[in-house]
């Protein structure tokens, strides 16, 4: 989950908590608000990549 630390929707609490309550969920945060995507597109597209090219069991 890539959650942004300025969003005012979803709280880092709250993000964080539910990549908690999912089995082998990784959380980064961006410094950006709700849609990280677009704030912050090369941010989001570099830690999207990285986890897609990792050795998953």
């Amino acid at each position: 989950m890539i959650g942004g630390a300025q969003d005012r929707i979803l709280n880092s609490p709250q993000t964080r908590a539910l990549a908690d309550s999912i089995p082998r969920a990784l959380y980064k945060e961006v410094d950006a608000g709700h849609i990280v995507l677009f704030e912050r597109a090369d941010e989001f597209i570099a830690l999207a990549t990285e986890f897609l090219f990792q050795q998953h069991d």
